[in-house]
């Protein structure tokens, strides 16, 4: 029998066995499966049973839903020990065998991957920064400003802005802690999410591109354009002679202006 453990961003637990052939998932009063928090779409995914598995289906939600940490266009088969992320909402699906199935430890695995020859990081495409890389080689990091994991000095950030958390040793989930100005995955505005190689992450004004273990540093077009806008220090520096111009010559005009007075 197929089960499926919900967990919610504040870590409770909800357990469902799929004994019927289909599960709506939304924040609807009709859906099987509610979901209430608000980056979940009225009707948002469904499950569904095919032949003796089950496919999860995204029904055109805002947010989207995803797979083992990639965004799915078309219904996609589960397998054990998949996980599904529905907004805020993380979907561990197990297959029960004959043998009791002891109860699993929280989704958030304190395990890293095995050695590679480059570990996963954050990559920053815009804020004070651009190009530094942060290593997460930890299993849990804190991003924020001052006494933190990983220390980005721009107003933007909240000085415990989120975590980033090792999960299933292989993959990355960012999640927020509290911070004034959110966070985005790929534009999307999340409480938490699981990050996939080339996945763009946005905390306040400051953006930074996942790779993940191994994997070389590949900028799209997108990723150029941001790394080339100029940061808020420079644009300083260089308009600093244009605003003493203007000062100057607004003093030198009133200043004519008073002797023409008198």
């Amino acid at each position: 029998m197929w089960r499926l453990l919900i967990e919610s961003d504040i870590g409770e637990r909800t357990q469902i066995a799929l004994k019927r052939d289909e599960y709506l998932i939304g924040r609807a009063e009709g859906c099987y499966v509610r979901l209430t928090e608000q980056n979940i779409s009225r009707r948002h995914a469904r499950f569904r049973r095919y032949g003796t598995a089950f496919l999860v289906e995204d029904l055109g939600s805002y947010n989207g839903t995803y797979v083992n940490g990639a965004r799915i266009v078309q219904p996609v088969a589960v397998a054990h020990a998949d996980l599904v992320q529905i907004g805020d909402y993380l979907l561990l699906v197990q297959q029960e065998t004959t043998e009791p199935v002891p109860e699993p430890p929280p989704f958030h695995l304190p395990q890293l991957a095995g050695p590679a020859t480059r570990p996963p990081r954050l990559v920053m495409l815009a804020g004070p920064t651009p190009s530094t890389e942060f290593p997460l080689t930890r299993p849990h990091m804190t991003v924020g400003r001052g006494d933190v994991d990983i220390d980005i000095a721009h107003s933007s950030v909240s000085r415990l802005h989120c975590e980033i958390v090792a999960v299933d040793g292989a993959r990355f989930e960012v999640v927020d802690l509290g911070s004034a100005n959110g966070l985005l995955v790929n534009g999307a505005s999340f409480q938490r999410a699981l990050l996939d190689s080339g996945d763009v992450l946005t905390l306040g004004e400051v953006t930074f591109k996942f790779v993940g273990t191994g994997e070389t540093v590949r900028f799209d077009a997108r990723d150029l354009q941001l790394l080339s806008l100029p940061q808020p220090l420079d644009f300083a520096v260089k308009a600093l002679p244009y605003a003493v111009f203007a000062v100057v010559v607004t003093l030198g005009g009133y200043f004519a202006w008073v002797l023409a007075r008198r």
